[in-house]
């Protein structure tokens, strides 16, 4: 890697938030309307770009990556289990 790539990666090497989910976690409510989220989907005028993330909690090995509840896992069911119910939230 050549030097200014090298000084323009430490140029950003400092310490941020990480930021797994939003909201952020302070900003949980247990109290949430059904009704809230396909409002904001409803609200979305068509072809607008929409991201999504979703974060699967199951890992071969933890990382550092991630703060979020994880699971390290080496076996496959619990993470098809997850999926399922997450498809059969999502539809």
């Amino acid at each position: 890697m050549n030097s200014s790539r090298n000084a323009a990666l430490l140029k950003h090497n400092q310490p941020v938030p990480r930021y797994t989910s939003y909201p952020t976690a302070p900003n949980f409510e247990k109290a949430f309307p059904e009704n809230t989220v396909s409002g904001w989907v409803q609200d979305i005028a068509p072809g607008e770009p929409v991201s999504l993330y979703f974060h699967v909690p199951f890992c071969k090995k933890m990382c550092w990556y991630c703060g979020c509840n994880t699971k390290a896992t080496a076996q496959y069911a619990p993470v098809e289990d997850y999926l399922a119910y997450l498809c059969k939230e999502w539809t």
